[in-house]
């Protein structure tokens, strides 16, 4: 049958024949949100990685005599050695760039090339130094930066802005994006505004200009807290200042402003999580001296070449006693040392806005790369490159060396998090391996405000999930104008269940309007990610005469884990919102609950339903089920029949629905119920995601 009637004068009951205390499915109301003891962050085992063979990539741009890209080269032309040892090239790409986008030529036995650079688009960072310049150099520099993102940008473009500021220091305006009037006005707004520290974010830097050793601690060491509110996260980082787009980062502002070169270097290593064509083009003035061949080496480590851009124009001179500005041109200056040792270029005239322009696009859009076998060795120890062609007359630029890699537990807390930043704000998964984290929106009609839980889904799995291990959680819901309206995050051991699903969620009281919710889980010692975000929309308030909740679905099976986030024990406040099972009251046992995913075996869904009636004779309701598939399809009616009915409130019932599915295709499809008020033919009705696997 495809509809049913239900009349609650009839079907109401009196007992509880349902019961969470029955331990129908296992809600694990415990908190993520805890903070490890130093005996057990003493006992975490560093993984331990043992040398590989591994195809390492270097990206070549080569120059005629005339400045111009040449792109007709062959592999045959090119020279590599790695730290004075001749390499056999055995992989090799040309990619140009032209108004239908990029092109990629490769070898004819480069196979494992193609499936090592996954990302062809450009990715081009913009670095806006707002400390490292003057108020006129500020302002030629962003003049620059918008003239070529007017002139050269492409469609597929993915653009950051990113700045030090005197007040906030290291902070990101707009991560990678290709929604390019979004870095229109980051680049337009982009100015150095007092903000006050948050508390605890003190720099741990010792006020000299300088990289730092290895072990990271050239950075905040933050309070050690986590909180619900804005802009706390474990590890130190003010993730969002005071609410607004951009993030500061601790240990670089509060007047701690001479720690610019490790905050760089920071960015360096975070930088090499971040696959692709990827270049960073800085507008600073800043004289990093010795250091600064020595960072861009470190660029050059993270396959990142670097634009300088030198905003000073001007040299102060004294004239008697007077010392005046004269307009000089930096021909030699420290920032020539990072761009070429990073295997980019150096401008040094910033008012050149055509020549900078068209110089950054033919370098970052036209260029090689060579792929050949190394033994990858996790010590962190320098290799030195170097390239050449045996065509005389041409310019090679190419970063001159590389790192290997540390392991991920021994980054600083800074780079962790801006490795999280990727994860959390890119458009597409740019960390190798990242899994998908299915997250469902539920609907609690309240008087003001809907209720809105956000359920999430976590494969505990070596191979296929998370691994079963100490891994942190960070959930963050925002806006439309990608403000955050609540953030979540801390620490949990999976261990105890490995092989298991788990069901995380937490609950927002949230206006009508547009919403996204973004959740990432990561191992805390290797680094490995899951990642899932879904956008959705909260209706305004409904004043129909039958209100329906969201359902929650169940197929035969396994009872579910469900964790629910809460605030960290011992910490000020106590976690008073509802949970689950304040919601949905009575579950059935055996079910494991379905957050977006099933199987084509499956013939058979219980629904759990809220309903809420407005006051009066108490209406005979017909319930309609239907299965849409998406994006187009026709309707499936589905069998059903309520299995039982329970009384919460004199205007609240809990219904038990059983649909019988029908043989389904692999696809997207819609499960909706719809509830009809006989006398009056108002309808209210509700709709769950559902992905046939």
């Amino acid at each position: 049958m495809g509809e049913i009637c239900y009349n609650v004068k009839v079907m109401r009951l009196k007992g509880g024949i349902y019961s969470i205390a029955a331990l129908f499915v296992v809600i694990l109301s415990v908190s993520l949100l805890f903070s490890k003891s130093d005996e057990d962050s003493h006992g975490q085992k560093v993984p331990q990685h043992d040398a590989a063979a591994i195809i390492k990539l270097v990206t070549v741009r080569i120059l005629d005599q005339e400045g111009r890209p040449v792109t007709d080269l062959q592999k045959e032309d090119f020279i590599l050695y790695d730290n004075g040892k001749k390499k056999v090239i055995t992989e090799f790409e040309v990619h140009t760039l032209s108004e239908e986008g990029m092109k990629v030529r490769p070898s004819g036995e480069a196979t494992d090339l193609a499936k090592s650079v996954k990302e062809m688009n450009r990715r081009l960072l913009i670095f806006l130094d707002i400390q490292g310049s003057d108020i006129n150099g500020m302002a030629n520099a962003k003049e620059a930066a918008l003239h070529f993102m007017d002139t050269q940008l492409r469609p597929g473009d993915e653009v950051g802005i990113l700045g030090f500021s005197p007040t906030r220091g290291f902070l990101i305006q707009e991560y990678l994006t290709t929604d390019h009037k979004k870095i229109r006005r980051a680049i337009k707004k982009t100015k150095d505004i007092e903000v006050k520290p948050s508390p605890g974010f003190v720099s741990t830097a010792g006020g000299d200009d300088s990289i730092r050793d290895r072990s990271g601690r050239s950075g905040g060491t933050g309070s050690g807290g986590n909180s619900e509110s804005i802009g706390i996260m474990s590890g130190g980082i003010n993730v969002f200042g005071t609410g607004g787009a951009s993030i500061s980062v601790p240990g670089s502002g509060g007047g701690h402003h001479r720690d610019f070169v490790p905050r760089m270097y920071d960015l360096t290593q975070a930088l090499k999580y971040i696959p692709g064509n990827k270049s960073l083009i800085i507008f600073t003035g800043r004289n990093l001296g010795p250091n600064a061949s020595k960072l861009g080496k470190e660029f050059a480590s993270a396959s990142t070449p670097v634009y300088t851009v030198n905003t000073r124009n001007w040299i102060r001179k004294s004239i008697w006693t007077l010392s005046i500005k004269k307009k000089h041109i930096w021909k030699d200056h420290p920032l020539q040392d990072l761009a070429l040792a990073s295997g980019g270029k150096y401008f040094a005239d910033i008012k050149d806005i055509e020549t900078i322009s068209r110089e950054v696009q033919s370098l970052t859009g036209n260029f090689y790369v060579l792929g050949y076998y190394i033994n990858e060795s996790w010590d962190g120890k320098y290799h030195q490159i170097k390239v050449e062609v045996n065509k005389p007359g041409l310019q090679v630029l190419a970063q001159h060396g590389y790192f290997n890699p540390r392991p991920y537990a021994k980054l600083s807390d800074f780079q962790k998090q801006l490795h999280l930043f990727d994860l959390m704000f890119t458009e597409k998964h740019s960390t190798s391996g990242t899994l998908d984290i299915p997250i469902e929106p539920l609907f609690v009609s309240g008087e003001e405000k809907t209720n809105c839980v956000l359920l999430s889904q976590i494969t505990v799995n070596e191979k296929t999930g998370v691994p079963p291990s100490n891994v942190e959680i960070f959930a963050f819901l925002f806006n439309k104008d990608q403000k955050v309206v609540k953030e979540m995050n801390g620490e949990i051991d999976f261990s105890p269940f490995d092989n298991e699903i788990l069901v995380p969620y937490f609950l927002a009281n949230l206006h009508a309007g547009k919403y996204e919710c973004r959740i990432v889980a990561r191992d805390m010692e290797t680094g490995q990610a899951s990642m899932g975000k879904a956008a959705f929309n909260i209706p305004d308030k409904s004043i129909a005469e039958i209100v329906l909740t969201s359902p929650l679905l169940f197929t035969a099976g396994s009872e579910s884990k469900i964790f629910k986030f809460s605030k960290k024990k011992g910490q000020k406040g106590k976690d008073k919102g509802l949970s689950l099972g304040d919601i949905y009251k009575y579950l059935p046992e055996n079910h494991r609950l379905v957050v977006r995913e099933i199987g084509p075996e499956i013939k058979n869904l219980l629904a759990v339903l809220p309903v809420t009636f407005a006051g009066g004779p108490a209406p005979e309701v017909k319930f309609i089920v239907r299965f849409h598939p998406k994006p187009e399809g026709e309707a499936i009616l589905l069998p059903m029949q309520i299995l039982d009915a329970h009384a919460i409130s004199d205007n609240k019932d809990i219904l038990m629905i059983e649909m019988k599915l029908p043989d389904l295709v692999p696809g997207e499809f819609e499960l909706e119920i719809e509830a009809i008020e006989k006398n009056t033919s108002s309808s209210f009705s509700v709709r769950r995601s559902l992905k046939i696997k």
